[in-house]
């Protein structure tokens, strides 16, 4: 089923009209037509919305190519003019929920880092809040690096469920859940291993 086919079986199934949606969702009726016929995808900023108006889960409604696993799912091959350059995603949550990350469509191209120098499918990760500060700051650009095994005490990218993303320090696998804390405030949380679709490790971090 395509992203569009989910939309509109969700729409009907909650009895709304397209204009009904599109009220909500601050759109168009043609821009749900256009989502419906798979003309056009929702802008990831409307796709959280979205999902709770229709009650489905937010990552059904991205491109299958914007599977979260960052690293290995970064899509199309890089074009002429980005030679050299590694991609940047917007943008990882440092809070406790997550932010959705759009890995189809990148936010920026920069040079690629030193620590990340001969890395293959290497990318940046724009933060969002302030839960990592003193440490990661919101706009900050993070360096993740897919292939570095993550490991006790080290700050991580944890993909979630529903296409989500957030940044964390690593305390320990612990049964069966991953034991990670932040830092603005401190506070420690365990995320089920069920939840988790991969844990990346962030090797340095720029300013954006």
């Amino acid at each position: 089923m395509t992203v569009g086919e989910k939309i509109r079986a969700a729409r009907k199934a909650k009895r709304m009209s397209q204009q009904e949606v599109a009220t909500a969702t601050g759109v168009s009726r043609a821009a749900v037509s256009q989502w419906e016929n798979d003309d056009a995808q929702p802008e990831p900023a409307k796709i959280p919305g979205l999902a709770d108006l229709l009650g489905v889960d937010p990552g059904s409604l991205l491109p299958r190519a914007a599977r979260l696993t960052p690293p290995e799912a970064a899509g199309a091959p890089e074009p002429e003019s980005a030679r050299g350059l590694m991609p940047v995603f917007a943008a990882a949550e440092g809070g406790r929920d997550g932010d959705i990350i759009d890995y189809e469509h990148p936010a920026d191209w920069i040079p690629v880092p030193k620590n990340l120098a001969g890395v293959e499918k290497a990318c940046g990760v724009y933060v969002s809040g302030n839960s990592m500060e003193n440490r990661y700051y919101d706009g900050e650009i993070l360096h993740v690096h897919p292939r570095k095994p993550p490991k006790p005490g080290s700050f991580v990218l944890v993909e979630l469920e529903g296409r989500r993303a957030i940044v964390k320090r690593m305390v320990r696998w612990v049964e069966g859940a991953l034991e990670v804390e932040q830092l603005n405030p401190p506070e420690k949380r365990r995320i089920p291993r069920t939840e988790i679709a991969g844990v990346y490790r962030i090797v340095g971090s720029q300013e954006s």
